[in-house]
């Protein structure tokens, strides 16, 4: 193809290509283009990214996200969506991504003893010893118990 398409998150997932992994529902996800030509960058043509279906998806592409070429989408409903990267009115380069909401939430805790410079994971049962810092991170499984890729935002009310 002409273009890349990766997705941008905090979260480590070790190797999937984005066309083989769903992607969450109802969070905006951090998509970044990268053309296969680098001469396409020199180039001052407008460019625009579409998705079918579209409705309850939400494209924001412009200064918030770097270059014209990534974009940022938020997906209401589960589904296989097809993403269009337009270059001066012609159709540069497209990919299917799949969007799915979470069937349950798996609990990571990390832990970091006062000593240490980094965070190491832990188990269920472990102990830690008085002055440790803990980090729990919710991570969103699909009905299969795959993990679901892309940001993920929640707060508590107090």
């Amino acid at each position: 193809g002409n273009m890349t398409y990766a997705l941008h998150t905090d979260y480590v997932m070790s190797g999937s290509a984005l066309d083989e992994v769903s992607l969450l529902v109802g969070h905006e996800q951090r998509i970044h283009t990268l053309p296969t030509d680098a001469d396409d960058y020199a180039e001052e043509e407008f460019i625009r990214h579409e998705v079918s279906p579209s409705e309850g998806v939400t494209v924001v592409q412009g200064e918030k996200y770097g270059d014209g070429w990534d974009f940022g989408i938020t997906v209401e409903s589960p589904g296989t969506y097809t993403f269009e990267t337009w270059k001066g009115g012609q159709l540069h380069d497209y990919i299917d991504m799949v969007f799915d909401a979470p069937s349950s939430l798996e609990l990571i805790g990390w832990a970091r003893a006062p000593w240490e410079t980094e965070f190491e994971s832990i188990d269920e049962g472990d102990a830690v010893v008085e002055g440790t810092q803990v980090a729990f991170l919710p991570v969103p499984l699909d009905a299969s118990g795959s993990r679901i890729a892309g940001a993920f935002f929640f707060g508590l009310e107090c």
